[in-house]
């Protein structure tokens, strides 16, 4: 890619305002972080997904927004539709449109939950239990008749040639026909029982495929022979997607994803096959569907969309955000914020939260929980540290990343039971981890040498429940709990600070003498000697709330976050402007029912996230993350719109100084520790801009359709001729297709 193209498309700058103050907006999930498993696809541009809780989802323009509805009922499935208006979504009950989904009704239909869904017109479909029955409908899906197949066994894989001619696959590999419109069925072939067929299709009257696991059955007779066809052995197909063939006498173009990640193409009928992307990659895929040989999604567990333009060459996330309640948030700068999750996960955003993207980190399954994350102030090198449960007991671990959160390296494995809350990155070769144990076998350890080796650097007992940790530098920290205690040499002394009245949960320092803790029932305790004395604040102001975390962003300003443990769908988002004398709880998101806000992180009084969940009852996703807008951050601070192809887009740079001149630079390399620029080479400058009126440059840009998906790094330079030049943050995205 030359400097010349990146240019080019970054034409037409003029001046333009910053946009209007945004206040609170939800960036995590987006659109949803439920369980998806119903798929159908339009067009190249339309495309409707379903899960649990109800949930629907459909989109206009290729996956880029989505609308976001819930029919009542606890899970969808299967969803199509016959043509632009009639559709039908089955699953713990049927629902119907005849509007293009713009309204859907309700089926009566008490008979349990429902699998496969085939339609052939607008009034003839099909729909299966797990205990043999298929069901048909003659009125487009008002009433339906139950019929019984050949075996009694489960399965989700049917087609129809016509209102009379189908087929059925069952996972004990069982293929049956009917040839009555599904009144009577016959057994034409039995494979393994292991087979874990779920996909039955046919080109024509003669020529079909059944698939399920790895096996790949073929019949160019009609269904009266089959003969096994390849697949690869370390990949399954857990669902599998056909594109029919422009010609009569081309093959079908098909697509099998596997349930943790692997998707295999085939262009000649699954005589050979091509590994797109290896089963390795931690996705939990449920379903793809193409509209043509180009253009497909694959939907999955905790709300997961991916998008492919070319084949399946390439894929796109089209959500953001994910599994779990998050533990713990930090942010580094106006671009860059980080999350630990439920299920071994960190969530990281890398554009001031236009996409949360979700990494599991290396030590932790599904079953594990990151309670603490923490990033050197470079944005790449940093520590996760949580819980991994398993039959033999339960451990903490700590894992290392060098690039920014993409990989992780697991570090150091605790004794049994014991649980580390907290982590805290000191510099490139140092971080602290801090635990503790029911029966008093409290471990604190510390590495010095880039997580080579750990050292015990627990303090005298009794320490009490290590929580919460903060360092304002490499050497003075804190870490609270049952007690607080404070080191001035990086953790590895400490000296107990005055025993707090309760459990602090949070804590939080600008400074080395301000700052606050917080935890328990309406309690809040402030100091401005560093520890050496605490004010209790807000006394009777929250006396029902937990105060779970706290954000100390100056001397006089802080924000603070908690729930009423009675009723967990009340949410505390509290913020002071002088010292903590007074506490204004009025700035609170509209966040819906059932949810909690667990943590906070702002870079001044105005820019931050605050993240939680949604309590287990409510079945629509766990983790929440917003963000807070009051206009730009403070200090000099680069920001952009989403970049997709064929729209435009907008870089803007803010708090510089009226007549300075700003420099945006592009990577597509990558980004470094690199000092005044960290982008790696080529490093390519798009435009010399002049700051104007309140401090703005922005550069306004055209993306060529075809560009994405691709990931570019911006930086900005701002500074007088002759004078010194400052350096804005990066930002990684992603150009959107």
């Amino acid at each position: 890619m030359t400097r010349t193209s990146f240019t080019a498309w970054l034409c037409a700058i003029l001046l333009a305002s910053v946009a209007s103050a945004q206040d609170w907006t939800r960036q995590s999930p987006s659109p949803t972080a439920t369980d998806l498993g119903g798929l159908y696809v339009a067009s190249a541009t339309e495309a409707w997904a379903t899960g649990r809780g109800g949930v629907l989802l459909h989109t206009t323009d290729a996956g880029r927004t989505w609308t976001v509805a819930n029919l009542p009922v606890d899970a969808l499935g299967a969803i199509t539709f016959v043509d632009s208006q009639h559709g039908w979504i089955v699953g713990n009950a049927i629902f119907r449109t005849t509007n293009g989904g713009a309204t859907w009704s309700l089926i009566d239909f008490p008979h349990g939950t429902l699998g496969a869904l085939v339609f052939v017109d607008t009034l003839h479909g099909w729909t299966n239990d797990n205990y043999g029955g298929i069901f048909r409908t003659t009125d487009g899906g008002l009433t339906w008749t139950r019929f019984l197949r050949a075996v009694d066994s489960p399965g989700r894989g049917m087609f129809f040639h016509d209102r009379l001619r189908g087929w059925f696959v069952s996972l004990l590999g069982e293929i049956e026909r009917t040839q009555d419109g599904g009144q009577t069925w016959t057994v034409v072939h039995q494979a393994p029982a292991t087979s874990n067929l779920n996909t039955i299709w046919f080109k024509d009257d003669q020529e079909g495929w059944a698939m399920g696991g790895n096996t790949v059955l073929h019949t160019v007779d009609g269904g009266a022979s089959w003969q096994q066809r390849s697949f690869p052995q370390n990949e399954s197909a857990y669902s599998v997607a056909f594109v029919p063939p422009v010609n009569p006498g081309e093959d079908p173009v098909s697509y099998a994803v596997g349930a943790f990640g692997g998707l295999v193409k085939s262009t000649d009928g699954w005589q050979t096959w091509t590994v797109l992307r290896p089963g390795d990659s931690g996705y939990q895929q449920r379903t793809v569907r193409f509209a043509d040989a180009d253009h497909g999604y694959v939907v999955g567990a905790d709300g997961l969309i991916l998008y492919t333009r070319d084949g399946g060459a390439s894929w796109i996330e089209r959500q953001s955000g994910g599994p779990g309640g998050f533990r713990r948030l930090v942010a580094n700068d106006p671009a860059h914020a980080f999350a630990a999750a439920e299920f071994g996960k960190v969530l990281l955003t890398t554009d001031g939260g236009l996409r949360w993207r979700v990494f599991p980190v290396d030590g932790f399954s599904t079953y594990g929980t990151i309670e603490d994350v923490d990033f050197l102030e470079n944005n790449l090198t940093g520590w996760a540290t949580g819980l991994e449960r398993g039959w033999g007991g339960n451990v903490s671990r700590v894992s290392r990343s060098l690039d920014g959160g993409r990989s992780w390296s697991l570090q150091y494995t605790s004794p049994l039971d014991v649980f580390f809350e907290t982590i805290d990155a000191l510099d490139g070769q140092t971080a602290l981890a801090c635990g503790w144990n029911p029966w008093g076998l409290d471990q604190w350890v510390r590495t010095g040498n880039g997580g080579q080796t750990w050292q015990d650097v627990t303090p005298p007992s009794p320490v009490g429940v290590a929580l919460c940790s903060d360092f304002v530098d490499s050497r003075v920290g804190y870490v609270a709990g049952g007690r607080i205690w404070k080191t001035q040499d990086g953790g590895l002394t400490w000296t107990e600070l005055p025993l707090p009245d309760d459990v602090i949960e949070g804590i939080s320092f600008t400074d080395a003498n301000n700052g606050w803790a917080t935890g328990g029932y309406g309690y809040l305790i402030h100091t401005t000697d560093g520890g050496a004395t605490w004010e209790r604040q807000a006394e009777g102001q929250f006396p029902l709330y937990r105060m779970l975390d706290v954000s100390a962003v100056s001397p006089t300003e802080a924000w603070l976050v908690g729930d009423e443990s009675f009723s967990p769908w009340r949410r505390l988002v509290a913020h002071t402007t002088d010292g903590g004398v007074t506490w204004d709880d009025g700035d609170t998101p509209v966040i819906g029912d059932n949810t909690t806000i667990q943590s906070v992180a702002f870079l001044d009084a105005d820019y931050g996230w605050v993240g939680g969940r949604v309590s287990a009852v409510a079945m629509t996703g766990d983790g929440l993350i917003w963000k807070r807008t009051d206009g730009p951050p403070q200090g000099l601070a680069l920001l952009h719109d989403r970049l997709i192809a064929g729209e435009p887009a907008q870089l803007r740079v803010t708090g510089a100084q009226p007549g300075d001149l700003a420099g945006f630079f592009l990577s597509t390399t990558g980004v470094f520790d690199g000092g005044r620029i960290d982008l790696l080479p080529p490093v390519y400058l798009l435009a010399a801009l002049p700051v104007g009126a309140g401090g703005l440059a922005a550069l306004d840009a055209s993306i060529p359709l075809g560009l994405g998906p691709l990931e570019v790094h911006f930086q900005a330079l701002v500074g007088q001729a002759g004078g010194e030049i400052q350096s804005t943050n990066t930002t990684s995205v992603i150009i959107e297709p």
